[in-house]
Formats: C-alpha cells, structure tokens, sequence
C-alpha cells in the first residue's frame, strides 16, 4: 500500500455545510462541481492509483469512489474532513466497496500514514502478506480490503511475470529505464503504472 502524501485541501471543502449528507453534496448542483474538484485532487496525489489495491484508475471514471477512511457512520465530524479522505477503485470483490463500512480503528492503518507501507510485502506470485512489523494490521486490513482476492492475485501475477520477462539479460541502463518507468511517477503526467510495491520487489531485491 503506497503511502499518500496528503496536499491542500480544495478550499470549496471548507464551505460545505455541517451536517450535509455526503449523497447531497456528491448529487446537488450547487456542491457537484466541489466534489468533482475534490475527486481529482485525489486522483493527482495518489498518481492515478487506488489507495488500497494500488492499481490504476481512470481520471474520467465517475464510479471511482472517494473513500472515507474512517467512515461516516463511524465519525460524522469527519465527513468533509480532507485527511479522512482517498480515493478507490470499485471493484465489487476488494478495496472500499468490499470493506463497506468496517472499521476497527485499533487495527486499521490509513494509506496516509508512512508506516501503513511497512506493514506489507509483496511477492512476486501475487501474493500480498504481512512484513512481521504489524501482524494484526497487516491482516486485518488485507482481509477486510481482500488484497488477495482471486482478480487481484491475477493481475498482481500478470504484472510481476511481464516485469521479470523484460529484466531478464538485459544491460543496466535497460534495468534504470525500467526502474524509472514502474517505480516513478510519470514526469510528463505524473501519475504512476499500477502495483508500484510489487514492482519495487521485483526492480529493488
């Protein structure tokens, strides 16, 4: 899990009324557009990729969730609060719309938070297991983000077989092009290639 480093805040976040629901400021005319601005300001600092799975999610794709890491239903103040707030991908079997609303906030570990990386290791088969720093997060957030589900395990190994295919007896300055290109933020968009973790296990043994 890649750790987001958090910007400023969209300042229209600041505006929104207390006790708003979130489905009116997502739908109503007048709030829309702050939400859309608050969907790509995640989008730009999460460079094009979820939160959680690490894969990539489109700019354009409206069903990208923006996620409440400590859900609403759990915390009401934190609603509009920007620090609470990341964006997912939708895929029904992991990440937010699997988790729904679960949350035990002595075991969950936000993406915003530098050790959250350090609970995981990633293995070349796909596999995503936990490092031994943290056993109970590293778990915990794997089995209620199902980061080892049947269609993650599928791309996750896809990724790592094509990564290694294109290593092999190639010249150094062919391996730093690769490092550049998966383990690097695109410098002309900025975004990044999906599963930047697993591709530094395979670049960066």
């Amino acid at each position: 899990m890649r750790t987001i480093n958090k910007r400023q805040a969209p300042d229209c976040l600041a505006r929104q009324l207390a006790g708003q629901a979130w489905e009116s400021f997502v739908t109503n005319e007048d709030s829309r557009c702050c939400y859309e601005e608050t969907r790509q300001a995640l989008f730009e600092e999460q460079h094009g990729l979820c939160c959680y799975c690490e894969r990539e999610i489109a700019a354009e794709n409206k069903k990208n969730s923006v996620e409440h890491l400590e859900p609403r239903s759990s915390n009401k103040t934190r609603v509009y609060d920007y620090a609470n707030l990341a964006l997912s991908c939708t895929k029904s079997d992991h990440c937010n719309n699997y988790r729904g609303n679960e949350y035990d906030a002595g075991k969950f570990s936000s993406p915003h938070d530098p050790v959250t990386k350090s609970l995981f290791r990633y293995m070349p088969h796909g596999l995503v297991v936990s490092s031994g720093v943290d056993d109970d997060k590293a778990d915990y957030l794997i089995k209620t983000l199902q980061l080892n589900c049947a269609s993650l395990l599928h791309e996750r190994r896809s990724h790592a077989k094509r990564l290694i295919e294109s290593m092999h007896n190639q010249a150094p300055e062919v391996i730093d092009a690769l490092r550049k290109s998966y383990l690097c933020p695109d410098d002309k968009t900025g975004y990044c290639q999906s599963f930047p973790s697993l591709s530094q296990t395979i670049l960066l043994p």
